[in-house]
């Protein structure tokens, strides 16, 4: 499991580790005022009315499922679709007391299921890679309550190089 290195909070360490666990994130962002993350998903062009509404209606439906299920799953965050300059971006915002990995994994399901061509995927890693990378991001969640960053941070995913900055 990856330590933490010298100035590296936990919250900017749960960031990296979701981009490099979940490359079809683009970028996360994590507010301290208000306790949210907010994942943007990229898509290379507009998506038309009628795909967009079922991608959430299917969204949807999927989340209530898991919580008849489970009722233990987070309910469903804000999600909303924008286009800027051509290029589509499906942002999620979730609580950070109510977020969960189980969420972003469906959540990334289904939009691969609507969009496998077009979200931007840049690498895959190792399976081992893998279960270290949850295993770091199911540790930081388990410690959250412990976060005490001042200002937003963004994280965000060129290629397989991984950026982060405070606002």
């Amino acid at each position: 499991m990856p330590l933490l290195k010298k100035n590296e909070s936990p919250a900017i360490r749960f960031l990296i580790s979701m981009l490099i666990c979940y490359p079809e994130v683009s970028s996360v962002r994590y507010n301290p005022l208000d306790k949210s993350f907010v994942f943007s998903f990229f898509r290379v062009s507009a998506i038309d009315d009628q795909k967009k509404s079922a991608c959430l209606q299917d969204i949807k439906a999927y989340f209530a499922a898991c919580r008849e299920l489970d009722p233990s799953f987070p309910p469903i965050g804000e999600i909303e679709f924008n286009v800027q300059d051509g290029i589509t971006v499906l942002s999620y915002r979730q609580s950070s007391e109510n977020f969960s990995r189980s969420e972003i994994h469906l959540l990334v399901s289904v939009i691969q299921s609507y969009f496998a061509n077009d979200v931007k995927e840049d690498f895959m890693l190792l399976e081992q890679e893998l279960k270290d990378q949850e295993a770091t991001i199911d540790m930081l969640l388990g410690h959250r309550h412990t976060w005490f960053e001042q200002e937003q941070i963004i994280a965000y995913r060129d290629g397989a190089k991984v950026f982060i900055y405070n606002r």
